[in-house]
């Protein structure tokens, strides 16, 4: 497959109207308490974070993350400290149950939080923002549990490393990649598998803190303008200072290209390319961002890309999967024949137009802004986004010939079928020789709620979906078809999710005549499409018409554990387990959710000391929502539990149509009590 880039026709200056030629307006105050508060307002095209009606906190430290050693082992114990104290927890819960969200910053140079909270929980949440970052660490329990964790944790990934059954390629190959581009480990070298790694003392944990993490590194950032009050608050906080971070930022790069690293086989094989990327100090990190925006339109959901902003440069990554009867060289092959027709002059195949409206729908992320904002780069970013707006054709194909043209390593494992082994044992004289169960370590200190305002939450409209003549259920939202059970193999453009139910594929527009073409064998009633209000037109009537999949006899039955009519129950049952998990100081480390491609039920995904409390937690939850007191949590559960109704209202659509699409599933304020706790007692 060939591709090409054009300006096809557009003027070079104006990808798109509806763009700024700069990021947005920002002001800063520089606090007497050293913190920058920040003002980012919302940016157009962001994500649902950003939504009317809420208020976007991010808030954190700066504090580079070092080279692989000891200095490593103290940056990740401080930040656990961080994200497992009492304040950061207590934003969490506010967050959650105030009719919110929240998020863990991810980058490796940034420690922090972000939510979203409606205006009323502002105060509460600055409230515990200013604990969050005038808190000492100390040596105490949080230390002492933080690091108890982190030995169970790298005592249980040195055993898996020394089991050559039990490794994860991908993990395996990106941080070798990773580590032979920018300083660690040889590429080549085995994973180390010290079951019992000696970890540092508290007081070196403490005073790295105190030299890494000082005020003067925190940034709080708002999407509305903050009041006198913050202001007032934020300066309360005694200020400290950091020791300076020593920057690198020499482009030279001292690589030897085409180091390489093979894997063990696996069913499915793998292959991960890196090449190193320069500072955004530098105009090269910007063209990179284009070049790899590139690479996504042109070689679509054959690979994956991944690289973050960074002061002292970075990794780009190409990943893919490898599938017999293809190996990691052959695929490699048609991967760089591809890339190496990016800086050809053929005719138009991809526009130059759409790829840069790629790089700057990426820029104004709100993740990557906050990254700006707190690393105080903004300068820097609005020269590379007037570089991005103003990339000519030629600037191009000379930014893909310099990406192409970097020194680059790579990992790979080919596919092969494991074969099977059988293991012969006598169950005559059978002893159990299993240790006693040891219980999760859950992190201590007392969470409250503190001035949480009771405010009245948005009403919730039911969820329904519409069944057309054909079988084929429509249902407004983001471009998105939803297939009920086995898939019908790749369909064009589109990005799938995959479960024992079914795999829903999203897109970046309407899907064409070709993504019609590939489900022609499906039969009417596994179909789920989700098209945006108004766009369906001619292809609503397409749909209404149906006929493919005569011979398609697949089940649509959804894999079942919970009765439609108490999916609301079950709502309200994953956000009281969302509070457990958050008071436990288990954020980041728990997944629990509802997914449509996993069916209805509770889907939580967690380690196994973790998975076997919530079991717990499960079976005496009809004990917490007893007397007034549980009739007060349960109020408080049932309005909050409506934001997230609202999240996730694709999937319970997806799972209405398999049941009932003339029907409709009410929101979890219409959930009784008593229904509540009979379902509990039903279920757990």
């Amino acid at each position: 497959m060939v591709f090409w880039v054009s300006h096809a026709g557009a003027s070079p200056q104006a990808p798109a109207t509806e763009w700024p030629p700069a990021p947005p307006e920002i002001s800063v105050e520089a606090l007497p308490s050293l913190v920058r508060l920040i003002h980012l307002p919302p940016v157009l095209r962001t994500p649902a974070i950003d939504e009317p009606g809420g208020v976007v906190i991010a808030f954190g430290f700066g504090a580079d993350l070092p080279p692989e050693g000891p200095e490593q082992t103290l940056h990740g114990l401080v930040r656990s400290w961080l994200f497992a104290s009492v304040p950061a927890r207590s934003v969490e819960l506010i967050a959650h149950l105030g009719g919110g969200t929240f998020q863990i910053v991810e980058h490796p140079s940034l420690t922090g939080l972000r939510v979203r909270v409606p205006p009323q929980q502002v105060a509460a949440v600055v409230e515990q923002v200013a604990l969050f970052l005038d808190q000492e660490l100390t040596e105490g329990d949080l230390l002492d549990y933080v690091m108890a964790v982190q030995q169970d944790a790298a005592g249980s990934q040195g055993e898996a490393a020394g089991d050559a059954g039990a490794g994860n390629n991908r993990e395996q190959a990106v941080q070798a990649v990773t580590a032979a581009l920018v300083g660690g480990e040889s590429i080549g070298d085995p994973p180390r598998a010290e079951a019992s790694p000696e970890l540092p003392e508290a007081s070196a944990v403490v005073q790295y803190f105190r030299a890494k993490f000082g005020t003067d590194r925190a940034w709080v950032i708002f999407s509305e303008r903050p009041d006198a009050g913050t202001s007032a608050l934020l300066n309360g906080i005694d200020a400290r200072s950091s020791a300076p971070i020593s920057r690198t930022l020499d482009q030279d790069m001292d690589i030897e290209d085409g180091a390489t690293l093979t894997l063990p086989s696996r069913p499915e094989g793998g292959l991960v390319i890196g090449s190193r990327i320069p500072s955004v100090y530098y105009e090269g990190w910007f063209n990179t961002l284009v070049v790899d925006r590139a690479i996504r339109q042109a070689l679509g959901t054959r690979v994956q890309t991944s690289f973050s902003p960074s002061r002292d440069g970075g990794v780009h990554l190409i990943e893919t999967p490898v599938r017999l009867p293809d190996y990691p060289a052959d695929v490699a092959a048609r991967i760089w024949s591809d890339l190496v027709m990016l800086q050809s002059e053929a005719p138009v195949s991809i526009s130059l137009v759409d790829i840069k409206q790629d790089a700057l729908a990426y820029l104004a992320r709100r993740n990557v802004l906050e990254w700006f904002a707190a690393e105080n780069l903004w300068q820097p970013l609005a020269d590379g986004w007037a570089r991005v707006w103003n990339l000519t054709e030629a600037e191009f194909r000379s930014s893909a010939g310099s990406f192409l043209g970097e020194s680059r390593v790579v990992a790979s494992w080919a596919p092969a079928f494991d074969s099977p082994t059988v293991i012969v044992e006598s169950l005559d004289a059978f002893v159990d020789t299993s240790p006693a169960p040891v219980p999760a370590r859950i992190a201590p200190g007392r969470v409250e709620l503190g001035a949480l305002a009771d405010s009245p939450l948005p009403a919730r409209v039911p969820v329904s979906v519409e069944q057309l003549a054909s079988g084929v259920s429509l249902a407004a939202g983001s471009p998105a078809i939803f297939v009920a059970g086995p898939g019908p193999g790749a369909l064009p453009g589109g990005t799938p999710a995959v479960g024992p139910n079914g795999t829903l594929w999203t897109f970046p527009g309407l899907p064409g005549t070709e993504v019609l073409g590939a489900l022609s064998g499906v039969r009417a009633d596994r179909l789920v499409f989700f098209l945006p209000s108004g766009q369906s037109g001619a292809l609503r009537d397409v749909l209404a018409e149906w006929s493919g999949g005569r011979t398609d006899a697949t089940s649509t039955i959804s894999v079942d554990e919970v009765a439609t009519i108490d999916l609301p129950a079950l709502v309200i049952l994953k956000v009281w387990l969302d509070r457990k998990v958050i008071e436990a100081g288990w954020s980041g480390e728990v997944g629990v959710g509802i997914r449509a491609t996993e069916g209805s039920r509770l889907w939580i995904e967690a380690d196994t000391l973790r998975q076997e409390q919530i079991e717990r937690w499960l079976e005496g939850a009809s004990v917490a929502f007893e007397g007034e007191a549980g009739a007060v949590e349960f109020g408080r559960l049932q309005a909050a539990s409506g934001a997230y109704f609202d999240q996730i209202r694709r999937d319970l659509q997806i799972l209405l149509s398999q049941r009932a699409p003339g029907g409709e599933i009410p929101p979890p304020d219409q959930v009784p009590l008593p229904r509540f706790r009979n379902f509990l007692e039903v279920f757990f």
